[in-house]
């Protein structure tokens, strides 16, 4: 399934078609990607640190922290380039970059990106910071319209049929 979900993504990619996230669609995509990345780090966790390993992460996660800091004030999200298409393709979605979607979830990812530093930091003290759940994915609407319907999974050759059995039985009748 994720296979056919790339799949997917780079046929569109290839036919330069690239989807529009909604603002609650880049905050979800951003949540998602959140939750792997304080899975993974709850994991080497479980695994069992050294304090020389507890030390590095002390580190990096202060740098993370206040570099993050910086972009989002900045709102420059360009660091985050591979994440970004990282949890675009695992949801089958291709944005281009710089269009008005690319920015939207650049900004909610660099919310993530903080909230990933914080969480770090407080775990490094010792604190307990929950992973959360991955998002539930984007629900898609549940009618269409006739159009969308006769274009979109191209039904029109069987609405043609209908028509046209429609008129012989209409003039079969006599009407």
């Amino acid at each position: 399934m994720e296979f056919d979900r790339e799949l997917e993504a780079i046929r569109r990619r290839l036919d330069g078609r690239t989807d529009d996230l909604t603002p609650a669609e880049a905050e979800r995509l951003a949540d998602l990607w959140l939750s792997w990345a304080l899975e993974e780090d709850e994991e080497k966790r479980r695994e069992g640190l050294s304090s020389r390993d507890l030390a590095r992460k002390i580190e990096a996660a202060e740098i993370i922290n206040e570099g993050g800091g910086d972009a989002l004030a900045r709102g420059d999200s360009h660091l985050l380039a591979f994440e970004m298409e990282e949890v675009l393709r695992s949801q089958g979605l291709s944005v281009q970059p710089g269009s008005e979607a690319w920015k939207r979830l650049g900004f909610a990812m660099l919310k993530a990106h903080k909230r990933w530093a914080k969480a770090l930091v407080e775990r490094n003290a010792g604190e307990v910071v929950d992973t959360p759940a991955p998002p539930k994915a984007a629900s898609s609407p549940s009618s269409s319209t006739v159009e969308e319907l006769i274009t979109g999974i191209g039904i029109a050759p069987f609405l043609w049929f209908l028509l046209t059995l429609r008129g012989w039985w209409w003039n079969a009748s006599g009407r």
